[in-house]
């Protein structure tokens, strides 16, 4: 026998039931339906986000250089070599019509007395040195002799074949040869008496008289 109310109450129960497992399904059905794609409510535990930049994206880009590369720098460094000329062998403050001619003949002087071959300048010499003279008796005292800065320095004229000619220079020589005992350097201040010749090859004046001028000679 059924109590007083027992189907009534039996159909109220069912209903509720049904409306309870409807909800669970339609529950389910959104959240199934949310994870597939679109908006998703608040969800529980760690999460990790991964950000992958494009190689080109100047926010994450970097420039790395090999610690042994350097810019390089070459320093080229050129040396000129300057040679210094040779000193004149003369040097002409003289002016004179018969300059040229009296430049070559002490030339041939000077020259071969510095290249150690005095000899040969004992064409150059006048009358008046050679008479009693030989070239090598008159080399013999200039073998180590050698002529430093001569200079013409005036010309005069005695009569049309005779010329009076001043020069400077500094000789230097072995001290056995010096005009004072040991002496090795002398200055000299001289005037030389040149006279004309009649060459076929030699030079044009002759240096045929010397003396000294006032204050010559002197000790370098």
């Amino acid at each position: 026998m059924t109590a007083p109310g027992a189907g009534a109450n039996r159909a109220t129960w069912l209903a509720a039931v049904g409306v309870f497992v409807a909800v669970l399904v339609a529950a389910g059905l959104g959240y199934l339906i949310g994870s597939s794609g679109g908006d998703t409510g608040p969800t529980t535990g760690e999460t990790t986000t991964t950000t992958t930049a494009a190689p080109d994206d100047p926010a994450t880009s970097t420039t790395t250089i090999a610690p042994d590369i350097a810019e390089s720098t070459t320093s080229t460094t050129t040396t000129t070599t300057t040679t210094e000329a040779p000193p004149p062998l003369l040097t002409v403050v003289a002016t004179h019509p018969d300059i040229v001619d009296i430049t070559d003949t002490y030339e041939r002087f000077v020259l071969p007395i510095n290249e150690g071959r005095a000899a040969d300048a004992f064409e150059t010499l006048g009358p008046a040195i050679t008479r009693n003279n030989t070239p090598a008796a008159w080399a013999s005292g200039q073998e180590t002799s050698f002529l430093h800065e001569v200079t013409i320095v005036a010309v005069s004229d005695i009569n049309p074949d005779t010329r009076n000619v001043r020069i400077t220079f500094r000789s230097t020589q072995d001290g056995e040869f010096g005009r004072l005992p040991g002496e090795t350097c002398t200055l000299w201040d001289i005037t030389h008496t040149l006279v004309r010749s009649d060459p076929e090859s030699g030079p044009l004046w002759l240096i045929n008289r010397s003396s000294q001028n006032e204050g010559s000679p002197q000790t370098c």
